[in-house]
């Protein structure tokens, strides 16, 4: 993702999200701002307001990412289980037309 020109990070007030996040951010030289996983609604209009064309990213957890991808693409992903932890959802909202959704997942490594 760092290739990428992300304008934001946020990631939740959890401690393991924060440090999910913190590799990017500190390679992009960008601050992490958090957000209240149970204010998801409030989020996600703060999303659509600062950020309708920025590139961001959202560090969340299995019950508030589906949520979010749903509120911001109008696509529903299903659950995802809580021992996923490399599931990547990138949400793609055009201008004009449907917005799109691209799952991504990285195994974990074999213990």
């Amino acid at each position: 993702m760092a290739s990428a020109r992300i304008d934001a990070i946020y990631a939740s007030q959890y401690r393991r999200t924060g440090e999910t996040a913190t590799p990017l951010a500190e390679r992009l030289s960008l601050p992490i701002q958090r957000y209240d996983a149970a204010e998801t609604e409030r989020f996600i209009e703060k999303i659509r307001s600062r950020h309708r064309s920025d590139t961001i990213v959202i560090v969340g957890h299995s019950n508030t990412v589906p949520v979010l991808v749903a509120a911001l693409s109008g696509r529903n992903v299903g659950e995802i289980s809580e021992d996923r932890y490399g599931d990547v959802f990138i949400v793609t909202v055009p201008r004009w037309g449907r917005a799109a959704v691209t799952r991504l997942y990285q195994a974990p490594p074999d213990v």
